[in-house]
């Protein structure tokens, strides 16, 4: 898988109006193959099993208990809360979470490198200054165990998109084959039994040549 990368906030990002105002604020990239919806990525980002310890205490310690099926929800515009959380504002391709001091950003972007679509999805987080000023020594802290968190939430989002994906393919393959697997079997010309033709012995005749199915990969073949 790519490497994650640090980058500045891009200039139409919804996260970008906390920078400038003493607000802390990151933002890491990963690209990944094929295109992904935002509801994907949502959905992905907060049902990982890395994230799922942190939103189980957050459901014991503030009592706002969250599901996939919440996710889900959330990833789908339905609901504009999500345990701890609040939808502060949503576009297309990304979404800002809230609360308390705490912002939540996931953006995607399309890439067209090569042949093969890609997306690269974005993760960022502001934290903003206190009423009194500056974010408190706990913020300055925990920085070192944000960014490696950020990381490691990121790059178990992308896992998880890639290997639903990946279903995705598998279940289209599979009712692609089913298909193939109900046509007519025919025979190959070596049947004597009725001459190379289909075994309905069809009264039109048949061409020299007939269509054969390979079971084993259901792909056929004009011999």
């Amino acid at each position: 898988m790519n490497p994650i990368e640090i980058r500045a906030l891009p200039a139409h990002a919804l996260l970008a109006r906390y920078e400038g105002t003493g607000a802390y604020t990151d933002c890491h990239t990963l690209a990944v193959d094929g295109r992904v919806p935002l509801a994907s990525y949502i959905e992905a980002f907060y049902t990982s099993p890395v994230f799922k310890p942190e939103r189980w205490l957050l459901g014991v310690v503030l009592g706002r208990r969250a599901s996939d099926a919440d996710a889900a929800a959330l990833a789908a515009g339905h609901v504009d809360t999500f345990s701890a959380w609040r939808v502060e504002a949503r576009a297309d391709d990304q979404i800002v979470l809230a609360t308390g001091r705490t912002r939540s950003w996931l953006m995607v972007a399309p890439r067209a490198d090569g042949a093969a679509p890609r997306t690269t999805l974005f993760f960022g987080s502001a934290v903003l200054p206190r009423a009194k000023g500056g974010l408190g020594w706990t913020i300055d802290a925990l920085t070192g165990f944000h960014k490696l968190y950020s990381r490691v939430l990121l790059r178990a989002a992308a896992k998880r998109v890639a290997a639903r994906s990946l279903r995705g393919r598998r279940m289209t393959s599979l009712r692609r084959l089913g298909r193939l697997r109900s046509w007519p079997q025919v025979t190959s010309p070596t049947n004597r039994n009725n001459n190379g033709c289909c075994p309905k012995r069809c009264k039109t005749g048949c061409p020299r040549g007939t269509w054969r199915t390979s079971s084993a990969t259901a792909s056929t073949a004009w011999i």
